[in-house]
């Protein structure tokens, strides 16, 4: 059989995630400033029922989002944990394909064991803003660290601002790693998503999904604000209504007796 490794590909990246946030955060503001779809013409002018600017926007995010964790789960069906996630990890390549990079940090963990229950002493390494609270405080740690670092990524993505901008080291380790402090989510947000993000940021990483559960909830509502078209993405049964998280996971996720509870009493600050 083949010998099992790893090469490195070069590629041209136009932009990274971090360039990009800050267009879609300007693009956001002039659509904020005109929320509906107006056509004119010499004779009359008309309002477009159709999704807005700000909608159209938010689908695209959501897409992003999508590719992103789907780049995650391919890595940990491989057992490499990625340990780095963050915006200057991430990129556009001239079709506009986000592409994930600099693996210098990720490791491979052993085979044949459970990837997303057992835990390893592994360095504590990352980018802060990012890190699970496991890996900062030095403690054994699996797949799920990566599993809250992007759910700090979708939020950023989503708000189109940093989380914890303003925070010093000392505030961001005594507020969030050890507090429990985390971003407060925009109602706005599809419910589907604020509660997915939320248990993806727990502190305790047994109650944090799959990457496969989160990558499959963003692909529903993805598809939701495209109105069921699945164009990049793959094909999922479309459900029009749901109350939280635990009725939905079943689509996603089949042969999983999981139940889901989330506590809204969780701590949130401002980032």
């Amino acid at each position: 059989g083949r010998n099992k490794g790893y090469f490195l590909i070069l590629d041209c990246l136009e932009e990274t995630l971090e360039t990009r946030i800050g267009k879609w955060a300007k693009e956001d503001k002039r659509f904020k400033a005109r929320p509906f779809r107006i056509f004119r013409s010499k004779s009359c002018s008309a309002i477009s029922r159709g999704p807005t600017g700000r909608e159209i926007l938010f689908g695209e995010r959501l897409k992003v989002t999508y590719d992103i964790a789907g780049a995650m789960l391919y890595l940990h069906k491989q057992n490499v944990i990625y340990r780095d996630l963050k915006p200057a990890n991430l990129g556009f390549d001239v079709r506009g394909d986000i592409k994930l990079f600099d693996f210098g940090l990720a490791k491979e963990l052993p085979p044949d064991i459970d990837m997303n229950e057992d835990t390893y002493e592994m360095s504590g390494a990352g980018s802060l803003r990012y890190m699970a609270p496991e890996v900062v405080l030095r403690r054994p740690y699996n797949l799920k660290a990566d599993v809250f670092s992007l759910s700090v990524l979708i939020y950023e993505i989503l708000a189109m601002k940093k989380p914890y901008a303003r925070f010093s080291v000392d505030k961001l380790i005594n507020d969030v790693i050890i507090g429990g402090g985390r971003p407060k989510l925009q109602a706005r947000w599809p419910e589907a998503i604020r509660d997915i993000l939320e248990m993806s940021w727990s502190d305790d990483a047994s109650e944090r999904p799959t990457m496969e559960l989160l990558q499959n909830v963003v692909r529903f509502h993805a598809m939701e604000m495209r109105n069921g078209d699945d164009t990049g993405l793959e094909r999922v049964r479309r459900r029009r209504s749901y109350g939280s998280i635990g009725t939905v996971s079943s689509n996603y996720q089949s042969g999983s007796d999981h139940s889901f509870s989330i506590d809204r009493s969780e701590k949130t600050i401002e980032s």
